[in-house]
């Protein structure tokens, strides 16, 4: 019951958007300006660039609830929205069914997501390939055209935009590396930051991250095809940036590799400002550094460093 669920969520969610967008046309003229786009293979620390690009004030995440609960769009604080805590709720019902979920994939109701999220609304998402393994799906999905996915996933930025809440996207999936030539249609000025890791341990917790969301719902053996399905779609992703970028000379992309990041991240941050023409602002600087030096050893990629409301 619960892929159902899920794609009845999806559909819902969509309705509240386009209708939404349907009743407040001016919707349609808001303008998202270079956001930046945190791509690259799973596992390669897209979540940690997100979580520190979080830091800064002048920038504007894309929040967990307001991908699954995006219309109407929060017209105040919206990190304290009364959505965030069903979405808090749901989050809990399915850690308590599979608590390894929140030791590989861990978010926050108020935090940063994937855009991913969104793109599961169009129908056009490796998620739904990860809930299931259905091998149909997932070659229709390496061959579709994915602009109509981009192009919703503008449409939901535009509504949340709306209510107020503004200041540039900081965005991250994945999924993007797989569909740049579609993220790029959309998306023509957005800042593209390309996560780098040793490939082979990314095919390794690529494999155990799936296997742990596939067996939440499934209890089926999908370990061979696992195995086999999901080291091809990394191979994808590499061959599609490869392939975005001998078309597109003209597009800037910003290589960061895991180890540097890793090794110091103030550093690596500064340098993504960098390369798109910015200095980080005293106060972006201050407020990562902070979270870098309060992070545990070891496990900069996903804390968010602030007491959640029942430790208050």
């Amino acid at each position: 019951m619960v892929v159902p669920g899920a794609v009845a969520g999806a559909l819902a969610n969509r309705l509240r958007v386009v209708d939404w967008a349907a009743q407040h046309p001016e919707v349609r003229n808001e303008r998202i300006e270079a956001p930046w786009m945190v791509i690259g293979l799973f596992r390669a620390g897209t979540t940690l660039v997100t979580y520190l690009l979080e830091k800064d004030e002048a920038l504007r995440p894309l929040l967990r609830w307001e991908a699954n609960d995006s219309a109407p769009p929060s017209t105040g604080d919206h990190r304290n929205d009364p959505r965030v805590e069903a979405q808090r709720f749901s989050a809990d019902m399915l850690d308590s069914i599979n608590p390894r979920i929140k030791i590989v994939q861990s978010e926050e109701a108020d935090g940063p997501t994937e855009c991913i999220s969104v793109l599961n609304q169009d129908f056009k998402s490796l998620t739904w390939e990860a809930l299931a393994n259905v091998p149909a799906y997932g070659q229709w999905l390496r061959t579709v055209d994915h602009r109509s996915a981009y192009e919703y996933h503008k449409l939901t930025l535009q509504v949340l935009q709306s209510g107020g809440v503004r200041g540039r996207w900081s965005l991250k999936s994945p999924h993007h590396a797989m569909r740049l030539e579609a993220l790029h249609a959309v998306y023509p000025d957005a800042r593209l930051v390309l996560m780098h890791r040793d490939p082979v341990v990314l095919c390794a917790s690529v494999c155990s991250l799936i296997t742990t969301l596939t067996g939440t719902f499934s209890s089926a053996d999908h370990l061979p095809y696992i195995a086999r399905h999901w080291t091809q779609m990394l191979e994808d992703s590499i061959n599609g940036v490869n392939a975005f970028r001998a078309a597109h000379p003209e597009v800037v992309i910003h290589d960061v590799h895991y180890a540097d990041l890793a090794r110091d991240p103030m550093a690596t941050m500064e340098g993504i400002y960098g390369a798109f023409g910015d200095e980080m602002s005293g106060q972006a600087h201050d407020a990562m550094a902070a979270h870098v030096a309060l992070a545990p050893e070891g496990s900069l990629r996903s804390p968010r460093l602030r007491p959640s409301p029942s430790s208050v």
